[in-house]
């Protein structure tokens, strides 16, 4: 049995295994031999980086309340190397793009269609392009 850890986003308790991977996110791709797999093929795209088994998780996640589409995408592409999701509703690129789009205006913020569509020209790259550009 693995040790428990508390999960920051609501404070319940949740099993660590071993190698300190969430079972839950185990069970949906999100950590271990999947990830390291990815990144020890390296340079493959986000086509080919995509299998059906991260929907499958993903809308496994989506079932669990205060789980959204933000903390999915923010999953995807960190925790899968899954560069063609986008986290739009992300306050650091919400922020960026409607700077971009008032013309250096600090306090504008996009929408979530205008992140999406600032980074539609990098295709299957678009979150890593706004790793890039944020820092995220």
């Amino acid at each position: 049995m693995g040790e428990r850890v508390a999960r920051p986003a609501d404070g319940r308790e949740t099993e660590r295994d071993g190698a300190g991977n969430d079972r839950v996110l185990r069970s949906c791709g999100g950590a271990g031999d999947r990830v390291e797999e990815g990144r020890t093929r390296g340079g493959t795209g986000a086509r080919e980086s995509a299998r059906p088994e991260h929907e499958r998780g993903w809308k496994r996640l989506r079932a669990i309340q205060g789980i959204g589409a933000w903390t999915v995408e923010m999953m995807a592409l960190c925790g899968q190397g899954r560069y063609d999701q986008l986290p739009a509703g992300d306050l650091g690129l919400l922020k960026l793009v409607g700077r971009q789009l008032s013309g250096g205006e600090e306090r504008v913020r996009a929408q979530e269609h205008e992140v999406r569509a600032f980074f539609a020209p990098y295709g299957e790259w678009a979150g890593l392009a706004a790793v890039h550009m944020q820092g995220l």
